[in-house]
Formats: C-alpha cells, structure tokens, sequence
C-alpha cells in the first residue's frame, strides 16, 4: 500500500501538514518499523489526530479522502493489512449509513 512517509508525531508537525479540514485516514507508530494504530476521520483529520497526541506515538502519516466514506473505506483496508495491535477491533461504520469494509468475507461486509 502507498502512502506518505513517516513524521514526527507532535502538535506542531500535524498543524504544519495537515492544512485542510477533510476526511481522511492515518497510522500511527510507536517506531518507524510497525503500524500501531490506524485510524480514519470523516470529518477533520486535524482534530482527530489531536486526539492521539498524549497516546506515546512518536510518528504517524496520513492521506487525505475524497468522502467520510472512502476514508471508511481505506481506514478498513488499512486495518486489514497492518493489523495494528493498539485498535480495540475493526473499523465500525457510522450508523445508519449502510458502509461495508471493502474486504470480502469481513464481519462488516456482506
């Protein structure tokens, strides 16, 4: 899978990059090696990624999305890939939307 380098993890390094408030998708690492945590954000990736910032993650990367959904979407194929070991389970869809995880065979697809 493609996608940004790794960065610093801190305050100042997300305001710098992260200009635009869009949906998006984001790992998180502890090191440069392993993907700790993935996450996506429907709305703003900024203040989502705020969220992580006391959690002990030294760096991240993130991509934008064109729609909440595509960045439901790819936060799914993420997880399935990287498997990180600080997610507390798979992506949830917002309810009542109807979203399915783009991998077949997935609780969350059908």
């Amino acid at each position: 899978m493609t996608f940004m380098r790794w960065r610093q993890f801190t305050n100042e390094a997300v305001n710098a990059l992260v200009r635009e408030t869009r949906p998006g998708v984001y790992l998180l690492a502890r090191g440069r090696k392993h993907v700790d945590y993935v996450g996506w954000a429907g709305r703003d990736l900024k203040a989502t990624l705020r969220q992580h910032l006391a959690k002990g993650y030294h760096v991240f990367s993130f991509e934008y999305a064109l729609s909440p959904r595509a960045a439901f979407r790819k936060g799914c194929a993420l997880y399935h890939h990287y498997r990180p070991i600080d997610n507390q389970g798979h992506p949830v869809p917002p309810e009542r939307t109807g979203w399915q995880c783009p991998l077949t065979g997935c609780q969350y697809s059908h």
